[in-house]
């Protein structure tokens, strides 16, 4: 087998999903038809495989695709995404369509990623200091203090990302007003109801300081009050708020805990009343008492709450990358019969049925 691609000579890379075929990190494969193609990464197009090397591979895909729960299919074309970060692309009639969350995987591991980046740059930064200003002990306790924490981890993060992490947050009340929530009182935003109902109590700056002030008076200053959002208001709400409180991504096991948490709801309607009828059990287990602050919901739960928050969005995005890769896959269909038909062996039409006869 190839292992550049036929169009642009560049690599088609390698993956551990496939025993019978190790090459490529997209495959796409028609069982009722015998075809398995490689897709470049670098220039997209679709490498069809020798007739010689596809059909182990292609029952082992079919296998893999049929296991995993991190897939969405549409009326021609299905995408899922295996352990390793291999995509399989299967045509053909669809199985039960999902909602494809491992989309998310790539984003908490990003997240995740730059939190311990700027952790590892902070401590450098709290040894370049101590080395260079002498410090009483006093004020190298509280840098030291400082260091360790959360705010200056995120903080270096975003630093290290080249954006600022949060400073504030906009989020709309039921009469379209703008509310400002600061860094100081995220921690407050709560989720309450019951498996019935569920709503959002957001405190909020509901005064703006003036514009000559300095920026620490912007994100600290104003007098706090606080709105309860229900309904379609809360949602949005929370998908502007939600990535600020799972800012520091997730482990691997945290998302597929998630993910697990997301097949269980029926929509985000369903997602946040279930946990917000919840909230005091998970409560009962934490030593701070809490009762329903986002911060310290447990960490699948936030993570879930979010995917469920922006599923609408993700399942238009999805659909759209399965759009381009059915027009992708029709143009390499039509080449794909040709070469194949011509001087097909009996044997291979022969594998080709037994294929069929399983799906």
């Amino acid at each position: 087998m190839y292992a550049t691609c036929l169009f642009c000579n560049l690599p088609l890379g390698a993956n551990e999903t496939l025993e019978h075929f190790p090459v490529g990190r997209r495959l796409a494969f028609d069982a009722a038809k015998g075809r398995l193609w490689v897709i470049c990464p670098h220039c997209g197009r679709w490498n069809l495989t020798p007739l010689e090397e596809r059909f182990e591979a292609i029952e082992e895909a079919e296998q893999q695709f049929r296991d995993t729960r991190l897939r969405l299919s549409t009326g021609h074309i299905g995408l899922a995404r295996m352990p390793d970060g291999t995509d399989l692309v299967r045509i053909g009639q669809p199985q039960r369509p999902e909602m494809a969350a491992w989309r998310y995987g790539r984003q908490f591991a990003g997240r995740r990623r730059r939190v311990i980046i700027g952790g590892i740059s902070g401590a450098a930064a709290f040894g370049a200091v101590s080395l260079l200003v002498p410090l009483s002990g006093l004020a190298a306790g509280m840098l030291a203090g400082f260091a360790g924490s959360g705010a200056f981890v995120a903080a270096i993060s975003s630093i290290s990302g080249g954006r600022i992490f949060f400073c504030q947050r906009f989020v709309r009340d039921d009469v379209g007003q703008f509310l400002r929530v600061t860094p100081n009182e995220l921690p407050s935003v709560r989720l309450v109801g019951n498996a019935d109902a569920w709503a959002l109590r957001v405190p909020y700056t509901d005064r703006r300081p003036s514009l000559d002030a300095r920026w620490s008076d912007w994100v600290n200053k104003g007098s706090v009050a606080e709105a309860t959002l229900t309904g379609p208001v809360a949602l949005e709400a929370a998908r502007r708020l939600l990535p600020v409180v799972n800012g520091s991504g997730a482990s691997a096991r945290k998302v597929d805990d998630a993910v697990r948490l997301l097949a269980e709801w029926q929509g985000p309607e369903h997602a946040f009343a279930t946990a917000a009828s919840r909230v005091h059990e998970w409560a009962a287990k934490q030593n701070f008492g809490d009762t329903g602050a986002l911060n310290f919901l447990p960490a699948p739960v936030r993570l879930a709450l979010e995917m469920s928050a922006h599923e609408e969005q993700e399942q238009r995005a999805l659909e759209g990358e399965l759009a381009d890769l059915e027009r992708a896959w029709r143009d390499a269909e039509e080449i794909a019969a040709i070469a194949d038909d011509l001087l097909l062996p009996d044997g291979i039409r022969a594998r080709i049925a037994a294929l069929n006869a399983k799906l």
